[in-house]
């Protein structure tokens, strides 16, 4: 769950607590997490322990100790394995999300169903880190555009990120980063994520804007904004493919209505 909808959350529920749970409708949960805002009151405290007790959750987190990409501890009831070229990782490896469970959906045969997430285990928690398809494949390189935008988050006035493959006819795929700021001004350049990110996945065009497109959700439209990037980039020589490198970072707005 995003940081800025727990925080919400906590002004409106103050010393109580919330059970975040992940799952697919053809598998059912999968795995919970429990959130607390602030000093539980004695009642919920109470059920915390008996959910622990019983459990159904792991450890209670505050907002401050949510392990990063965490939806929580995996239910015995359900084995999870992570997958990648059908083979099975070990713990800590990253992978596709493949759920061992009787499904819901009497159509499915098969006791084993693919999320269509991609992530990893670690003591029995399970870590989602986005969408196998989103994952960007540069020169047979797998990346995954969130390792990106975690590092470019933690720079200062960066409001939001989106990163995504733009076709490449070299590579196939190039990495487009876009950032939105107050103003739509850099403040970064590409020469910062090379200490912080390794060359194969430093992005190759770089975009600063003051706003996103939406879509009807509200949610950040990243089907119009590949669009609209591969639209800015279709023209750009070979020569200057690496067109963050050189220092430049266009701001103008991309009016969702013009998209």
């Amino acid at each position: 769950m995003p940081l800025d909808t727990i925080h919400l959350l906590e002004e409106k529920a103050g010393g109580r607590f919330l059970c975040n749970i992940y799952g697919t409708t053809e598998t059912g949960s999968v795995s919970k997490l429990l959130y607390t805002f602030g000093a539980l009151k004695p009642g919920d405290r109470l059920i915390a322990v008996l959910l622990q007790m019983l459990g159904i959750v792991g450890p209670v987190y505050s907002k401050k100790t949510i392990p990063e990409n965490c939806v929580g501890q995996i239910e015995n009831k359900v084995t999870v394995k992570i997958l990648k070229d059908g083979i099975i990782q070990s713990e800590g490896n990253i992978g596709k999300i493949t759920i061992f469970k009787k499904t819901k959906i009497d159509s499915i045969k098969s006791d084993f169903f693919d999320t269509g997430d991609v992530g990893y285990v670690k003591n029995n928690l399970l870590f989602i880190l986005g969408r196998s398809s989103n994952v960007i494949n540069r020169s047979g390189e797998k990346i995954l555009p969130g390792d990106i935008e975690h590092v470019i988050n933690s720079f200062n006035g960066v409001e939001a990120v989106a990163v995504f493959g733009i076709s490449s006819a070299t590579h196939g795929e190039d990495i487009c980063a876009v950032v939105k700021t107050e103003d739509g001004t850099a403040v970064f350049d590409i020469e910062d994520l090379k200490d912080k990110l390794p060359k194969y996945m430093l992005p190759q065009h770089l975009r600063f804007l003051k706003e996103f497109p939406m879509n009807a959700s509200g949610k950040t439209d990243l089907a119009a904004l590949k669009i609209e990037m591969e639209k800015t980039f279709a023209n750009h020589k070979k020569e200057d493919s690496d067109y963050a490198c050189n220092g430049r970072a266009s701001t103008e707005r991309i009016p969702s209505a013009d998209i």
